[in-house]
């Protein structure tokens, strides 16, 4: 039920808002007045379009931007909803509108958006809300809702419409739909038989396959059990080289411990013979030490000889230095006296001197010079005495220094052949013991092998010779032991390379199945995978065909409910369309009978003067005729109900006063819907209603409601 309605720039009504109840309301007015533009806006607001205006822009007010058109009505769920919904002139266009929408549910704390178009909402989801709110589709509206003006006459001549507002056309579209079905199932399963002719020979192939498979694993298992055998001997054969390993162990420590014995005795030895040869080109210890103390004396000896030599001859220096003095200052001055003595004047004080006086000195002086240059000379061959007796001294005490550290030397390295005597003999002794402990554990290796079975006649004679105590013997029970233990381990290497190469060769088939039956698990695979896919394919077509002939059965089905239900439909609404037409009419028993024709919804009657029913379109006047569509179309609406309301665009025209004033009194107590909005330009005169006056005022259309009188 609709509860509300405002209008905004649409056609002639710029502005106006409409408060509706339940029951019947009248709208009034003159022609041109703008009545049927209210339930246009109704139409538009529920479906974004009017039928019969093919552009929007027609419904534009003149110089407007945009109209629009809110709805507030009550839907099935006793719950209030706000239907809104605009289009407008987008800037700098003029005729193509765009359009907007909002539907919201009203609580009584706030409004709850339900969709809208701002939120990316399609017309297709607001189409489907309220149908879900209120009952009404395009379909029932056209149907059953709204009754335009002028529209009886296509009432009453069939509508195909109904076919779908009844559900039926439903039932036509699903027979079709499966008969469509049944047929693409059926064509499909013509290639059944090849696939099931496919299928059987899947099936030999992979049960070939497997019983195949079943061989390789057979014999995969018996190399699997020879290479386990294999595997045990060379386990034993490992265990016996273990067996082994210990006198191997041993046998190369006799090895080592005989080496180092005769690496021992050998450094011994040469360093005795060293020894010996020293003593024999030196002297024994005894003599180079006395030997060491004479040159040593003999060094000191020299060494105070040249010390006082040293001292002679810093004498004699100084000396010299004295008597060179001496003699510097005589020349100097007897020259300075040849200077003056033609002045005959004393060279230091300039005193006056006689000739003869000067003379005398000047040869006392040349003599005094003589006797010097006879002491420099004297002293120059003793200075030269001095001085070779001082490298003679020196040269006897490096003799003697040289022949002290040569002694000093030899008693150092007799000192360390000593050293190393004792060393060599210490290791000796030393490597004779780890000899006797190695021999004695070879001894109780080789017991061992032989407490355990093993025969060798070799092996006696090593533990004989292992027992002697002589270098020889050990290393013949050496090469013996070598040789026995070469022997044997090369008659291991034989055996285990025979079973190595029958354990290649038996790997070799294994891994040569292991192929083949991998290759044969590939190609059974791909059977597999073929077989499920040609199974499933034979179930689905076996599935398709047997889903086939039960869909044939069922669009069989609803074909006969097609004609069942367009039966039962035309007689319930022939029915009903009789009820409503008696109780609308003021004068009854018009015609004997009413009857509407399944196949198109004709609608027939039997007038009392032809007893043969014909169509009410042409067998009635204008008056009847509208009182019929009125009936026929109450009638949809009540049988496709319940309806919110029903809008009815002047269903008195055509009509004399007292049917007109009949039809007005007793359509509100039909109780077909709880709400009627009906068009009018005749005067209702005093009916109980709610009224709506319409009327012009500057070309606008201009809304009054008067409430109920």
């Amino acid at each position: 039920m609709i509860e509300s309605i405002r209008v905004r720039n649409f056609r002639r009504l710029k502005e106006a808002t409409l408060q509706l109840g339940a029951g019947v309301h009248f709208i009034e007015g003159p022609n041109n007045a703008g009545k049927t533009s209210l339930f246009y806006a109704i139409e538009y607001a529920l479906f974004g379009r009017v039928n019969g205006v093919p552009q929007l822009s027609a419904l534009l007010h003149p110089k407007a931007k945009g109209f629009g058109v809110e709805l507030v009505f009550l839907a099935r769920d006793q719950r209030r909803y706000r239907l809104q919904r605009a289009h407008l002139l987008p800037p700098r266009s003029r005729t193509k509108l765009s359009g907007h929408f909002t539907l919201k549910c009203i609580d009584e704390q706030a409004e709850r958006y339900i969709c809208s178009s701002d939120f990316g909402d399609h017309e297709e989801l607001l189409a489907l809300r309220l149908s879900e709110l209120l009952g009404i589709s395009r379909r029932v509206f056209d149907a059953a809702i709204f009754l335009k003006q002028g529209q009886i006459a296509a009432v009453l001549e069939g509508a195909a419409g109904l076919d779908i507002v009844f559900g039926i056309t439903a039932a036509i579209a699903v027979a079709d739909e499966l008969r469509a079905m049944a047929n693409e199932r059926l064509k499909a399963a013509e290639s059944l038989p090849v696939l099931e002719g496919s299928l059987q020979r899947l099936e030999d192939d992979r049960a070939n396959g497997k019983a195949r498979a079943q061989a390789l694993e057979a014999r995969r298992a018996e190399c699997a059990a020879s290479l386990s055998r294999l595997d045990e001997r060379l386990q034993a054969l490992q265990t016996e080289q273990a067996k082994l390993q210990p006198l191997l162990e041993a046998k190369s420590a006799l090895a080592r411990a005989l080496s180092n014995a005769q690496s021992a005795e050998r450094s011994s030895e040469l360093v005795i013979a060293e020894q010996t040869r020293f003593a024999e080109d030196n002297g024994d210890r005894d003599s180079l030490s006395t030997r060491q103390a004479e040159a040593s004396e003999r060094e000191t000896q020299a060494a105070v000889a040249l010390e006082q030599a040293r001292k002679q001859e810093l004498q004699l220096l100084e000396t010299r230095r004295q008597l060179d003095g001496q003699l510097a200052e005589l020349s100097g001055r007897r020259q300075r006296r040849q200077s003056v003595a033609s002045q005959a004047s004393c060279e230091y004080c300039g005193a006056p001197i006689d000739a003869a006086h000067a003379q005398r000195d000047l040869d006392l002086w040349q003599a005094e010079l003589d006797g010097i240059q006879a002491q420099l000379q004297a002293l120059e061959a003793q200075l030269q005495a001095a001085r070779q007796a001082g490298v003679t001294e020196n040269q006897r005490r490096l003799d003697a220094a040289l022949a002290a550290k040569d002694c000093k030397a030899k008693l150092e390295r007799d000192t360390e052949l000593q050293q190393r005597l004792e060393r060599a003999t210490r290791q000796r002794s030393e490597t004779h013991d780890a000899l006797l402990q190695v021999c004695q554990d070879t001894a109780d290796q080789v017991q061992a092998l032989l407490d355990e079975g093993l025969e060798s006649s070799r092996f006696e004679t090593v533990m004989e010779s292992l027992a002697d105590d002589s270098l020889p013997q050990r290393e013949e029970a050496l090469r013996l032991l070598s040789l026995e233990l070469a022997e044997l381990n090369e008659a291991l290497i034989e055996k285990r390379g025979v079973i190595r190469s029958e354990h290649s060769s038996l790997s070799q088939q294994e891994r040569s199945r292991r192929e083949e039956q991998s290759e044969l698990g590939k190609r059974l695979e791909s059977v597999e995978k073929e077989y499920a896919t040609v199974s499933m394919e034979v179930q689905r077509l076996r599935q398709d065909r047997a889903l086939a002939e039960r869909l044939r059965r069922l669009s069989d089905g609803f074909k006969s409910l097609q004609v069942l239900l367009r039966d039962l439909s035309s007689e319930a609404l022939a029915k009903e369309t009789a009820e409503l037409h008696r109780r609308l009419s003021v004068v009854q028993g018009e015609f004997e009978g009413l009857r509407i024709d399944p196949s198109n919804y004709v609608l027939h009657i039997t007038p009392k003067d032809l007893a043969q029913d014909v169509p009410a379109h042409m067998a009635q006047g204008g008056g009847q005729q509208l009182l019929l569509g009125i009936a026929f179309k109450l009638a949809v609406a009540k049988l496709v109900g319940p309806c919110p309301f029903v809008l009815l665009d002047e269903p008195t025209y055509g009509l004399d006063r007292s049917q007109r004033d009949g039809l007005l009194e007793r359509i509100q107590e039909l109780g077909v819907t709880q709400q009627v909005l009906l068009i009018t330009h005749q005067r209702v005169g005093s009916l109980p209603a709610h009224r709506v006056q319409l009327r012009r005022e500057k070309g606008y259309s201009v809304l009054e409601s008067e409430g109920v009188v």
